[in-house]
């Protein structure tokens, strides 16, 4: 298999194109399992401070895992609505929902455009969304608009330049991240998060850091290490050969126990001030 037909797992902004999008919901469903992503959730929950009654809005809410969880806080009386732009991870989300959450809603969506009344909601959530969006600062301003006064947003990213593997020529491996952070739509996302904030009028954000590490010797054979070479390759930063040679000497690393991957990712959060910001525009419901 080559390096190309290695990466069509190369993201989650075109899900619904994605022949093996099943690979994709499980890749969400490991990436739930880890101990730091849980740990980053926790943080980012009572970062939120839901009360029970609360109208709260999950934007970019595959599967819907979140927004469950936060519908057993806010309880029976308040609502839980998630919006999603892909249609796969729509149907996967009300699928698992099914009837047992009839206080939690599926919306399709775009971040950039919410099809929301300013002030609609109490509290606003958002992971790993920004990252894939070319221009963070219009969608930072959705988030803010459709919150309530006094209500607060949360925003959890990665940062994919705060990377680091070992394992291989530490001069290839500074290439490929260096490139996969620069050729991402939002690549350096996490750093940027507490400047949009204050761009978007949230004074003081408060920011939670988690480093996710991993030694598994497996994780160099999948993505996102096969897809970050052919990156590497289409944008010139490899060669074919360079490239095939990276991933072989972090397999070679994971197969004798001397690999190591981490990545840091960050959650802010900050209340909307009583004042609305002036860049705000009501849009319907």
């Amino acid at each position: 298999m080559t390096i190309a037909e290695r990466a069509r797992l190369a993201g989650f902004s075109h899900v619904d194109a994605d022949p093996e999008a099943d690979a994709l919901i499980a890749a969400l469903d490991e990436q739930a399992s880890m101990p730091a992503i849980q740990r980053l959730r926790a943080a980012a929950a009572e970062l939120l401070r839901p009360r029970i009654g609360a109208r709260l809005l999950d934007v970019g809410c595959g599967t819907g895992e979140v927004a469950r969880a936060l519908a057993g806080i806010v309880g029976a009386n308040g609502t839980v609505v998630g919006v999603e732009a892909s249609a796969t991870m729509l149907d996967e989300a009300r699928r698992r929902t099914g009837h047992s959450n009839p206080n939690v809603e599926f919306r399709s969506g775009d971040i950039e455009q919410l099809d929301f009344e300013d002030a609609a909601f109490d509290g606003v959530t958002c992971e790993r969304v920004l990252q894939h969006v070319a221009e963070p600062r219009t969608a930072m301003d959705e988030l803010v608009r459709v919150t309530g006064p006094g209500g607060r947003v949360v925003v959890v990213d990665t940062d994919w330049g705060m990377h680091a593997i070992h394992g291989a020529d530490p001069r290839l491996t500074s290439r490929v991240v260096e490139c996969w952070a620069a050729h991402a739509a939002n690549g350096w996302s996490g750093r940027r998060l507490p400047g949009l904030f204050v761009d978007a009028g949230m004074s003081d954000p408060v920011v939670v850091a988690e480093t996710f590490t991993s030694t598994d010797g497996q994780r160099p054979t999948a993505p996102p290490f096969t897809t970050m070479a052919a990156a590497a390759g289409r944008a010139g930063a490899l060669t074919a050969d360079e490239a095939h040679t990276w991933l072989a000497q972090l397999t070679d690393a994971g197969e004798r126990g001397r690999f190591f991957w981490a990545v840091t990712m960050f959650a802010v959060a900050a209340t909307r001030p009583q004042a609305a910001h002036p860049t705000t525009t009501t849009r319907p419901h």
